[in-house]
């Protein structure tokens, strides 16, 4: 009962929450995957639940679908649910909503807001504990991430079946590798299907990613491929069974992911699975129908993936035979045979087409459906069948032709295209002769006439005969006995006096023993027969080591997995066998290895001999037993031992321990992953508790066990030969530090000694031997030292200060990284002698090193500089540092101190060059050292720093050494130490020693800017700790700035000056107010800083001087600044912007003041004896006051012109506010200053041009509403000059739109005011510009009062405006009456009389020759734009006729691109918005003009045209169809007018074509715009005006029909069929000009060539049998062939040829075909060689399109073919050769026994 109880209370405990353990509650609370458990435990979740909404709420911006969470999982109430309080129904309501949380969130795991919001899960809802299998699975996907190793930490340790493989990570919280996971889903059916129950619900709620979808798929895959490989070891009872499990598994998924619609790659993944199934398994046909249809089930579309799935499905298949459901799915795919022709590369798919064969036939007979028969027709067609296949194929179809042929209801087109497939494959030669019969009968009797037929299948047909099972096989040369016998001839009987494999001697036989075994391992009898050779004497196996030594060092060894595996079952064979009388504990750390080796089949092999020892060991129990089995190979296994009682080995019972209870639990582990071994070993010897399996063994195991398996292990590592074995072990042994670092350097020093020693050498062949990295072993073996062990610190140091004799570089290497990795554990004495041994190695010159590594001096000192020294170690190699100097009296005086502080005398000698060397190099590297350790800087080192600062600027003094580096880290580190103090509120910092003096004068003489740039800064720190000795010092510092500081580019000379104008300038300017005054004191200030403009880099001058202007006050010295500036650098364009953009970093109300200031610094600068100015710039007696004002005046312009001070005045000005007030007021003075500078500045153009830029500019910072506010009071206070300057602004003002806008009761409002002022000037350009103001009022608001805008139209329209011939009046004119169109619209009308002549005179005026006027002419132009959008209907008849012809001359005038743009806009608009007829009609009156402008205006004329009939109805273009017809008759007639005849005037041939080709494109788009019954008459008149409209004599007729012709190339090959009919027109005409054709020039050739290509256009789209009538091939043939005649005159190749070639197949008829081949034989008796080359090319062509059809008139052809091989042209002879070897291979035969 007591044990019941007990059992039931501890079940309790495992699933109890706890709720009164607030231990375990904190626990719990604190495992967090963002947080250390620490700072989780503190944390309420109250905070947690705000830090986890902010990445819930990026989560839903990222997809809106997570927003339905808001009202569960992460709503306010969220914070109190507890799940230990809920009920059940609210536990399985919450688990749903978890689940549905993780399924979603799955594929976005790895981004941060992901997280965070899974913090939540984790810490309210204790995820990781109650849903677990969701949870783990939803990082699953991402298990080699770092964050995964985070999430097994928060796991319980006790973990569900489905997860169990997860044990051994948690415990290590390391990631699992992929191979884990794949052997997880082949043996764990659970977590199987728990992953698949995950995946699917992903994908069926929509939630699914490529990520996760491709590793289900991977992985499943993989476990699949595992499972059926191991299947196959089994019984073929246990196969089946295993593989019918796998299969239904699979079917399962298969039949529910198949199913989900809208996941493509889902169903992609399934594919894979499925053909990896099939291609691993041995599967039924059952089964592999079941497959097909759930691939085909519900199949969208035929992807690739399901074909190739389908494919190895069927090549799996016994029989042939698919599901019905299955052919029809492969039938509804559109391409079929193209996709199955592309798989045919990579796949076989002979069983796949044959079984469609199969089908299709099968439905064929059964319901006779074409659809059959064409898809039987492409896949033969595509010749997707192997050779070795057409019989089968052939039979098949045979079968078919018998059951389809005895169906009564069979249709003759059915019966011919059946009979035809299968006269097809009769042809193929690999059937043989009796088959090949049947098929030709069968094909004989599906004729029409016959209704069924019967085939008598004969014996040499039947299927039997054809052995499909006849496979290759190959003979063996010999049997493995016979092998075997052959290599056991080649070894030794015996070994001579070895006892062991593993001894120190070298070994004359194991060579060819491990060649011998590596042969022989594949075989298990060869094993065996090998182990019992006597050689390695496995009878004295259990006497003496050799036998197992022998095998330990082949798995040992670099040979081969399946080598080493082998071994390692020979030895588990040979402990099998033998019943044990020893303790082989000798194998225990070879097992070690073998258990840690790469290959999975090493690992299994070692885990069964582990096994088996452990029966031994068990055996051994009590010390009765273990008395009676002597160990192993104790005196022999590692051959004579100098100190053999020194070597550790095991007592039986620790060593069974060491198996039995370490090892062997942890196999399973072990087995999976390499790595495991070493981890447990360690974890154990280390007395690490991590729970789980190893728990019970670390309370029952002692230190002493522990200790004594430590030192077993490096005795073995220490003496074993093998180094592939102390490299595997060594990193283990060196991780154990309690048990270890007393003893492991005095087991294991054999194996640092090695290294060190003459062997050193011996020890890297060896390695190299091996295929060992002999660096890694290096690095492991120096690893055996333990920190503050006093022999292993004696070695080290040895080893540093190169006090052992043949240290190889790789050793010190070694040795120099070990001291780096553990020097923060060394106290501060050894720190200190290493450092100083380090830095004695660092010194030494005459060293070499090995090629690979650098010298010992540069690897010491790297590593010394990459120690964290601290201040203890630091202090003393600063203290001991050589005096520098000698002889000055400043280097005595720090020599001195070093001496009484090291409490030394030294004897003050002079040093002599190289020592002088020496001490430099050894006291750069303790500065540089102390320079490194920034972070231990201390102020105690400040006075040491500063000694040797004295020392190196008194050598420097001496002898003049660039000893500035040094310096300047001196320098550094002192100002480092100074800065920190600075930050302390009481500064505990020694300052006696520091010499402000000595530091500047260091500053002035030092040549270096980095000594300089790091003095200035170290004076800027002290002046905030010890200022009173600083100040005195002021205006020295500031000199040497202006003149070197500020003059440097780098960002840190930028950082100094910053700090010491923040540190110093505040003081100086307090100075200088006392001692001269205000302004004139910061003028000085200034002015040396201005001095240095041109010197201080661009980049940091604005940063620079708004630092100096910050401390100085903007407000109040800006001015004086700018003016200093632009008086020092006059008409500098630079330091102008520079001003500018300085001056534009402050505030609006700074800015106007500035501007108010400095205008007041112009006017005094003009009086007779200035104030303000001579305080800031210096005056000399002959200096010119208009130089001052020309050189200081630019500067208000361009700030006032600025954007941004305009756009921030504006804003304020319109803000009813004090600031606004403020800036009101300071506008109203630097206006007032303005106006009074204009009137006082002298009579000089460019300083008036200058002001007037400035008043622009200052209106232009006022808002609209308040310049209208402004105009009059202006206007009426200013001279006649200010005035156009007024309006000259306004003028600008108004090209702003939005501006007039905000602004349109003012704007309207100037209107009047504009019209007085046009009506009333004289002054032309007043004139103009009250034009272009009135222009961009009326575009804006002109539409809010009409009259108005009439008042203006009226006023503009006179002659003064109109006609006037002041350069831009008529264009400002024209452009505001667009405007005034645009706003009055049809109120214009009345106008227009007076309007429209003067702007076409304009229009015409602005292209007169040697004048023309652009922008008149854009004036022009957009006045009509304006009229053809608002008013077009009131342009018209010879208005329009003018436009056009404008319009021509324009186009020929080539006034450039924006002419061109503006004209092609009008006429598009004409095109739009003239009604048809009217523009036709004033095209057809226009004509000739466009004609006599050049090409250009006939092709704007052309587009005009063809514009209009695209833009009107259908209808329009019908009525209009006969107008039209007379314009294109027109322009066919342009190439005749043009050439006859050719004049200087003519258009060019290139430009004919061009022309032509225009108006084709636009004769052409009024054919589609036309019916049959409209066009038809007006093709006909233009056949009767092309053919019989001028007499024949000249060349008229000829021009006119080649164009004619080039039309109808372009109707007929545009048209196509639809037209082919209307050739009859033209047909007798094409024949007379062939039958005599000119083509003696080029016209004539032209001709010819345009009738040859509409013949071709015509034969090429004939699809109604147009040119089988005789009436219509007769004529055409006779005189086409004819022309072959004149090959030595035209292109046979491109022109001539072709058109042949589609005349054959458009008569297609054999009648047409012996008259045309009849035709072209007859030229090959001509006795020129180029027509006889042109008949046999055409023969050529013909064959090639053609094929057997043409052949079959190859009889006539034979004679003639066999002459012309012997033609006397090579070039014929070479041609005919051409044209036999097509017809060889179109007929499939030679002609050589017919042309015999």
């Amino acid at each position: 009962m007591t044990t019941a109880l007990a059992a039931q209370l501890a079940q309790i405990r495992k699933v109890s929450n706890h709720p009164l353990d607030l231990k375990a509650q904190k626990k719990a609370h604190s495992k967090s995957l963002l947080f250390d458990s620490k700072t989780a435990a503190t944390q309420d979740f109250d905070s947690i639940f705000q830090i986890c909404l902010q990445g819930f709420d990026e989560l839903c911006h990222l997809d809106q679908r997570y927003s339905k969470f808001k009202d569960n999982l992460f709503s306010e109430q969220s914070k109190d649910e507890d799940r230990t309080l809920l009920t059940h129904a609210q536990n399985v309501q919450l688990d749903v909503a978890l689940h549905d949380f993780l399924a979603l969130i799955s594929s976005r795991v790895l981004l941060q807001p992901a997280l965070i919001a899974i913090e939540w899960l984790v810490r309210r809802f204790r995820v990781h504990e109650h849903n677990l299998e969701a949870f783990v699975l939803t990082f699953l996907p991402y298990h080699d991430a770092p964050i995964f190793p985070t999430m097994l930490s928060i796991l319980p340790g006790e973990t569900i079946p489905s997860l169990k493989f997860l044990r051994p990570y948690i415990q290590s919280l390391t990631s699992p590798p992929r191979h884990s996971l794949a052997y997880a889903a082949s043996h764990n059916k659970t977590f199987f299907a728990a992953l698949n129950a995950f995946i699917l619900k992903c994908c069926q709620c929509g939630y699914q990613s490529s990520t996760l979808i491709s590793f289900w798929a991977g992985l499943v895959s993989e476990a699949l491929a595992t499972k059926c490989n191991e299947s196959r070891s089994a019984s073929l009872e246990a196969q089946r069974q295993q593989q019918e499990e796998v299969t239904r598994l699979i079917l399962a998924v298969a039949s529910d992911s198949l199913t989900i619609k809208g996941v493509p790659d889902l169903r992609a993944a399934m594919y894979m699975i499925i053909t990896v199934l099939a291609s691993k398994a041995d599967l039924d046909d059952e089964v592999l129908k079941r497959l097909m249809l759930a691939v085909v089930s519900d199949w969208e579309d035929s992807s690739q993936a399901g074909l190739i799935c389908i494919v190895v499905l069927v090549d799996k298949m016994q029989s042939a035979k698919l599901p019905s459901r299955v052919t029809k799915a492969l039938m509804a795919i559109d391409e079929l045979s193209s996709d199955l022709s592309i798989l045919k590369t990579r796949y076989r798919i002979d069983p796949l087409v044959l079984s469609l064969y199969s089908g299709l036939t099968r439905r064929l007979s059964k319901t006779g459906d074409k659809r059959e028969l064409h898809l039987l027709r492409r896949l033969f067609d595509a010749n997707l069948l192997s050779i070795e296949t057409y019989p089968d194929a052939c039979r098949r179809l045979l079968k078919s032709a018998n059951q389809y042929t005895s169906n009564e209801n069979t249709e003759l087109d059915i019966d011919s295209s059946l009979s035809s497939l299968i006269l097809d494959f009769a042809g193929h030669s690999r059937l043989g002769p009796d088959l090949q019969e049947q098929m030709q009968k069968a094909a004989a009797l599906l004729g029409p006439p016959v209704k069924s037929l019967r085939i008598t299948r004969t014996g040499r047909s039947s299927a039997s005969d054809f052995d499909e099972d006849n496979l290759n096989s190959r003979d063996h040369t010999r049997s493995m006995s016979e092998e075997f016998e052959l290599l056991a001839s080649g070894i030794p009987t015996k070994a001579a006096y070895e006892v062991s494999f593993l001894s120190h001697s070298e070994s004359y036989v194991f060579g060819s023993l491990e060649a011998a075994f590596s042969k022989l391992s594949t075989s298990a009898t060869n094993v065996s027969k090998f182990s019992a050779l006597p050689v390695i004497r496995k009878s004295m196996g259990m006497s003496e080591p050799l036998f197992l030594s022998f095998y330990v060092r082949v798995w040992c060894g670099s040979n081969p997995g399946q080598v080493r595996a082998a071994a390692i079952r020979a030895v588990t064979e040979y402990f099998a066998e033998e019943k044990p009388v020893a303790d082989p504990q000798f194998l225990m750390p070879y097992m070690l290895y073998g258990l840690s080796d790469s290959s999975p089949h090493v690992r299994e092999a070692m885990g069964d001999l582990i096994l088996h020892l452990q029966d031994f060991y068990t055996t051994v129990e009590g010390q009765a037993e273990e008395r009676k089995f002597p160990i192993l190979g104790r005196e022999q296994v590692y051959g004579q031992l100098e100190r053999a009682r020194d070597f550790h080995w095991l007592p039986p019972s620790v060593a069974r321990r060491l198996l039995i209870d370490i090892i062997t639990p942890g196999l399973e582990e072990c087995l999976l992953d390499q790595n495991q071994i070493f981890s447990r070993i360690t974890n154990i010897l280390k007395g690490t508790k991590n729970g789980g399996s190893l728990r019970k063994v670390h309370t029952e195991l002692k230190t002493s066990v522990r200790a004594a398996i430590f030192a077993c292990l490096c005795s073995h590592v220490s003496q074993t030969p093998l180094v592939s074995v102390k490299l595997r072990l060594l990193p283990m042994l060196n991780k154990i530090e309690k048990i270890g670092n007393s003893s492991r350097p005095k087991l294991l020093m054999t194996v640092l000694r090695s290294l060190l020693g003459p062997k050193n050498q011996n020890l890297a062949e060896a390695c190299a031997k091996q295929q060992i990295d002999y660096e890694e072993y290096v690095k492991n073996a120096v690893g055996i030292l333990a920190p503050n062990e006093h022999e292993s610190m004696q070695t080290l140091q040895n080893i540093i200060e190169g006090s052992v004799s043949d240290i190889r570089p790789r050793v010190l290497h070694a040795v120099l990284e070990y001291t780096a990795r553990t020097w923060r554990s060394f106290n501060n004495e050894l720190q200190t002698a290493l450092a100083t041994s380090l830095l004695r190695v660092s010194l030494r010159t005459k060293e070499s090193g090995d090629s690979n590594f650098r010298t010992p001096a540069a690897e010491a000192l790297e590593t010394l500089s990459s120690l964290p020294l601290g201040n203890h170690t630091l202090t003393a190699l600063l203290y001991d540092l050589p005096p520098i100097s000698n002889g000055n009296e400043v280097g005595s005086r720090a020599a001195k101190r070093r001496r009484l502080e090291n409490h030394v005398e030294r004897e003050a000698t002079e040093p002599s060059h190289d020592q002088r060397v020496n001490v430099i190099k050894q006291v750069t590297v303790v500065l540089e050292l102390v320079d490194q350790s920034q972070t231990h800087v201390d102020s105690q080192l400040l006075p040491a720093i500063f000694t040797v600062f004295t020392d190196l600027k008194a050598a420097n003094e001496d002898s003049g050494e660039g000893l500035s580096y040094l310096q300047a880290i001196a320098l550094e580190r002192m100002l480092a130490i100074v800065e920190k103090a600075e930050g302390l509120r009481e500064p505990k910092l020694s300052l006696d020693g520091i010499e402000t003096d000595l530091l500047l004068d260091c500053i002035k003489s030092s040549s270096s800017p980095q000594v300089r740039n790091t003095g200035l800064l170290l004076l800027s720190a002290l002046a905030h700790i010890i200022p009173e000795q600083i100040l005195h010092n002021v205006m020295p510092i500031f000199t040497f700035m202006g003149s070197d500081v500020l003059r440097q580019g780098d960002d840190y000379s930028a950082h100094v000056v910053r700090q010491t104008m923040d540190s110093i300038v505040p003081r100086l300017v307090q100075s200088l107010h006392k001692r001269k005054g205000e302004l004139s004191g910061i003028s000085e200030l200034l002015l040396s800083f201005a001095a240095a403009f041109d010197h201080v880099p661009s980049q940091r001058r604005l940063d620079t001087y708004m630092s100096l202007l910050d401390q100085v006050g903007p407000d109040s010295y800006l001015f004086a600044f700018v003016a200093i500036l632009l008086n020092s650098y006059p008409r500098n364009r630079r330091a102008l912007s520079f001003a500018v953009e300085i001056t534009n970093k402050y505030s609006v109300q700074t800015r106007l003041k500035t501007v108010g200031q400095y205008t007041h610094l112009l006017l005094d600068s003009l009086k007779a004896k200035p104030a303000i100015f001579a305080q800031i710039l210096p005056l000399n007696p002959t200096h010119n006051h208009v130089e001052n004002i020309l050189a200081l005046l630019p500067f208000l312009p361009d700030l006032l012109s600025t954007k941004v001070l305009v756009d921030q005045t504006r804003s304020e000005l319109l803000n009813k506010s004090d600031a606004s007030a403020e800036v009101q007021r300071l506008y109203e003075d630097a206006l007032g200053e303005t106006f009074l500078l204009s009137e006082s500045l002298p009579e000089v153009d460019h300083a008036q041009r200058l002001c007037m830029r400035t008043f622009d500019s200052l209106l232009g910072l006022l808002p609209m509403s308040r310049l209208v506010e402004a105009f009059e009071t202006l206007l009426a206070r200013s001279s006649e000059t200010i005035r156009k300057q007024i309006v000259r602004s306004f003028d600008l003002r108004m090209g702003d739109k939005r501006d007039l806008q905000s602004s349109s009761e003012s704007c309207l409002q100037l209107l009047p005011r504009l019209i007085t002022t046009i009506e009333q000037t004289s002054d032309a350009t007043l004139h103009r510009m009250s034009l272009n103001a009135m222009d961009n009022i009326i575009d804006v608001v002109g539409k809010r009062d009409i009259d108005v805008v009439k008042r203006c139209v009226d006023t503009i329209t006179d002659d003064r405006s109109l006609k006037s011939r002041e350069p831009g009046m008529r264009c400002a004119t024209l452009l505001c009456l667009s405007t005034c169109v645009e706003a009055a619209g049809e109120a214009f009308i009345p106008l227009i009389p007076r309007a429209m002549p003067a702007a076409l005179e304009a229009l015409e005026e602005s292209m007169a020759i040697n004048a023309e006027d652009k922008t008149l002419h854009n004036a022009a132009y957009s006045f009509f734009t304006a009229l053809f959008i608002y008013i077009p209907f009131m342009v018209s008849g010879q208005s329009l006729d003018r436009l056009l012809r404008a319009s021509y001359e324009s186009a020929n005038s080539e006034m450039g691109k924006d002419c061109d743009e503006i004209r092609s806009q009008t006429i598009r608009l004409i095109a739009k918005r003239i009604d048809a007829n009217v523009v036709f009609e004033a095209l057809e009156r226009t004509w000739t003009s466009a004609m006599e402008q050049g090409p250009t205006a006939v092709k704007e004329y052309m587009e005009l045209l063809r514009l209009s009939m695209d833009r009107h109805p259908k209808s329009a273009i019908l009525s209009q169809s006969q107008k039209l017809g007379d314009i294109f008759l027109k322009a066919f007639d342009l190439r005749r007018i043009q050439c006859s005849p050719r004049t200087e005037e003519s258009y060019t041939d290139a430009e004919i074509t061009d022309v032509e080709n225009a108006f084709n494109e636009s004769a052409i788009a009024m054919v589609y715009k036309l019916n049959d019954a409209t066009f038809r008459p007006l093709f006909t008149k233009a056949c009767e005006w092309a053919y019989e409209g001028l007499p024949e004599t000249g060349n008229g007729r000829i021009y006119r029909k080649s164009t004619w012709y080039t039309f109808l190339v372009h109707l007929f090959s545009t048209l196509k069929s639809i037209v082919t009919n209307y050739a009859n027109f033209i047909l007798e005409d094409a024949a007379g000009i062939l039958r005599n054709p000119n083509l003696r020039d080029g016209e004539g050739k032209h001709l010819w060539q345009q009738v040859i290509h509409v013949l071709h256009a015509t034969f090429e789209h004939d699809q109604d049998e147009f040119y089988h009538s005789p009436s219509h091939f007769t004529p055409v043939s006779n005189t086409l062939l004819s022309q072959i005649s004149h090959a030595d005159k035209i292109d046979v190749q491109d022109d001539l040829i072709p058109a042949i070639v589609e005349l054959a197949v458009a008569a297609d008829s054999s009648i047409h075909h012996k008259q045309m081949n009849a035709a072209i034989l007859q030229h090959m008796h001509s006795d020129r060689t180029r027509v006889r080359l042109a008949a046999v090319q055409c023969e050529l062509a013909l064959t090639s399109r053609l094929g057997e059809e043409w052949l079959a008139l190859l009889p006539e052809m034979l004679p003639l073919v066999s002459e012309l091989q012997e033609d006397d042209d090579e070039v014929v002879e070479k041609e005919t050769l051409r044209w036999i070897q097509k017809i060889e291979e179109t007929i499939g035969e030679s002609l050589a026994p017919m042309l015999q």
